[in-house]
């Protein structure tokens, strides 16, 4: 029981109460029981019943019931005690401000785990026998994603030729490859690393003939290689290749968001999700200098040659919709965006077997509010 929630695999156990079968992720630990208390807050200087103060606690077998503290306060108790055992002539009224229940553990290295519950949970502990330990706790479970980090970047250009050609070195664990090509004269292009042919993820024609693409490739080779741009015809080519570690091996990237103008405010809205990496590809006329990411984007690579195809890169956490945003010379753009998925980071370690725990004793489970599993035999 522990409001010290764990990221980890999911541990599917079912757990019987009552003849009904809930399946909770829950992690197995054992849990000495030390004991479940009362706190109680006054308005007195110090928050807690002094020496020569007294409080109303409530009626009992129908007679006025009255707190009091006759020891030091270090010693955590305070005195229950009937109206007529109180001389409140001679003591200070506090009031009782408000009140909050614990459960106290003992891990079996010494720590100690103290849960706070709700009035009814105490109650029923009190009302049942106090268990000794307990033997799981409850988790709250979520599958633990490895970051997307980018791995390394680089660029090249050249001008008025049919192929580009450049090393990029990759390395890491769950890789993508992402290359964006800027060209203004082609409509087409073919990419490959290390000889393998590159998927395309999106094109878009920002106008009066500059155009820009976006292609990926999943695992590539680890270690240097060569990236090749290869065009239908001369050209001004300026590309920018991109690797990535932790991003999903099945669904690298989703579905990728477009768009062009002419002006000084390039800017896509990518759909994502928490946890993934947006990256954008920006291509424009080259004209003015570097033009400056958005806020919450990280500048990646950039290359504004003098060949009228800049090529301009960045990268912005995940979230239901990131708007990839730049500030530039007004000119002629295009942008391509797209959200990398990271990959499971325990994926190489698969879960426990699952575990079947019934209650002993005929003993009742109290799940408190938040999470947390208290066993009672």
């Amino acid at each position: 029981m522990t409001r010290h929630w764990k990221k980890s695999l999911s541990v599917l156990v079912y757990v019987f109460m009552a003849g009904t079968v809930f399946a909770q992720s829950i992690v197995p630990v054992e849990l000495r029981w030390i004991k479940a208390y009362e706190t109680v807050l006054f308005d007195t200087p110090s928050g807690d019943m002094e020496i020569g103060y007294y409080a109303e606690f409530g009626e009992i077998n129908g007679q006025m019931n009255y707190i009091i503290r006759e020891d030091s306060p270090a010693s955590s108790q305070f005195k229950f005690i009937p109206a007529s055992m109180v001389n409140t002539r001679q003591r200070i009224r506090a009031n009782i401000i408000g009140t909050a229940y614990y459960i106290e553990y003992m891990y079996p290295d010494g720590r100690t785990l103290r849960e706070r519950i709700r009035t009814d949970e105490y109650d029923a502990i009190k009302n049942n026998h106090q268990p000794r330990r307990t033997v799981f706790e409850l988790s709250m479970v979520e599958n633990a994603m490895a970051a997307v980090t980018v791995d390394a970047s680089t660029t090249a250009a050249a001008a008025v030729a049919s192929s580009l050609t450049f090393s990029h070195t990759v390395s890491g664990t769950d890789t993508l490859l992402i290359v964006g090509v800027s060209m203004n004269a082609n409509t087409n292009s073919n990419v490959t690393y290390a000889g393998a042919g590159m998927g395309l993820i999106a094109d878009i024609n920002a106008g009066a003939g500059f155009r820009g693409r976006m292609v990926g490739l999943v695992n590539p080779a680890s270690g240097a290689n060569n990236v090749v741009v290869t065009q239908a015809g001369l050209d001004n080519i300026t590309s920018i290749a991109t690797s990535f570690n932790g991003v999903d091996q099945t669904t690298a990237t989703d579905t990728a968001a477009t768009a062009n103008g002419n002006s000084a405010t390039p800017s896509v809205n990518v759909s994502s999700a928490s946890g993934d990496l947006v990256i954008d590809y920006l291509n424009n006329q080259a004209v003015g200098s570097n033009p400056t990411v958005g806020a919450g984007q990280t500048f990646v690579i950039g290359n504004n040659n003098a060949n009228d195809a800049g090529a301009f890169s960045s990268t912005e956490a995940g979230g239901t919709t990131v708007t990839m945003s730049w500030s530039q010379t007004s000119q002629i753009w295009g942008i391509i965006g797209v959200s990398i998925n990271p990959s499971a980071a325990a994926a190489a370690s698969p879960p426990p077997t699952p575990t079947v725990i019934i209650p002993p004793n005929g003993g009742q489970l109290i799940i408190p509010d938040g999470g947390g599993v208290l066993l009672i035999p």
